[in-house]
Parts: structure tokens; sequence; C-alpha cells
């Protein structure tokens, strides 16, 4: 018999199916699981993540970190994709990651998941769903090296704007 909350089992193709829904959802960002486990999956890389740039590039010294993001992300409706527009620069050495936290509660609200140097992520979906307004949240920029150990951290108070979806 597996263990609690573990999926294994030769022929149990219904247990396996809801542990990979599980994780799919864990890794689109719909639900959040246990502290490690889901900083496991928010290590993976960004699936949405596409090369090329959003701006152009300036040459980054060594030990620094350029950023380029939407300083006034927009969403429409309270829930789906936001449009963040990270980027982390070819120029970098660091993979980041994008968290977005509430800056009243200090809430996560959005994020990305690890995002290689020459990659860019258009969009991030809500965790929660917000009645229409700005909200001032803060931006974490968290920065890896190759082995995926923490390398450092930028903070920028931005605000996110939500509209009320035209019909």
């Amino acid at each position: 018999m597996a263990a609690p909350g573990t999926c294994s089992g030769a022929g149990r193709g219904g247990r396996r199916a809801v542990c990979a829904v599980v994780f799919w959802g864990a890794y689109r960002g719909w639900l959040r699981l246990p502290g490690p486990l889901q900083t496991q999956i928010d290590m993976m890389p960004d699936l949405a993540a596409k090369n090329g740039t959003l701006q152009s590039g300036e040459p980054v010294a060594v030990g620094a970190y350029h950023t380029v993001m939407n300083l006034e992300p927009t969403q429409t409706g309270g829930r789906g994709p936001c449009n963040i527009e990270f980027e982390n620069p070819a120029a970098n050495q660091y993979s980041a990651r994008l968290c977005l936290y509430l800056a009243e509660s200090g809430e996560l609200v959005a994020n990305t998941h690890l995002v290689a140097p020459g990659k860019r992520v258009e969009t991030a979906p809500l965790r929660q769903s917000l009645e229409p307004g700005d909200y001032p949240v803060t931006a974490v920029v968290e920065l890896f090296d190759e082995a995926k150990e923490p390398a450092g951290s930028v903070m920028l108070s931005v605000t996110l704007r939500v509209t009320e979806r035209k019909e």
C-alpha cells in the first residue's frame, strides 16, 4: 500500500490520473501544495517562457542582474491571465522566478516558474479572484544559479490593475 500523499501502484490508472491532475494543478498555480513539494514544482522551467526579448537589452555587469517587467500589470475580469511581461535578458547569468504579493496582506497572487536567461513570460494567472481596482503589490524577483541555489532577490513596488470584463 502506498504511503499517504504518494502516488504509486501498477494497475491503478485512476490514482495515477488523480496524482497527475493534482501536480498539473500545482504547476499551473491553481492550487498550492505543502511548502517543500510546491517549491520543487516552482523550480521547474516555466513552460510558458518564450525565446527572445521584449525590450532591447543592454550589457549586464558581472554580479549584476537586469530585469524587464510590466510595472503596472493588468488583468481583466478578476481572475485569469495577467500581463506581467517578465523577461530575463540573455546577458544575465541567473535564472529567475517572479512572485507578486499583495502589499496589504503579503498573500501570493501570481507567480512564474523558473525563467532562464534569454526567456520571457508574457502572462501569469492570478491565484485568486480580485474585485476591479488598483492593488499595490510587491514584485519579488528571486535569482537562482545553475545549481538552482538561491543567488539573491530584487523587490519592486508595482500596481496590479484589475479591470471589469467588457461584455
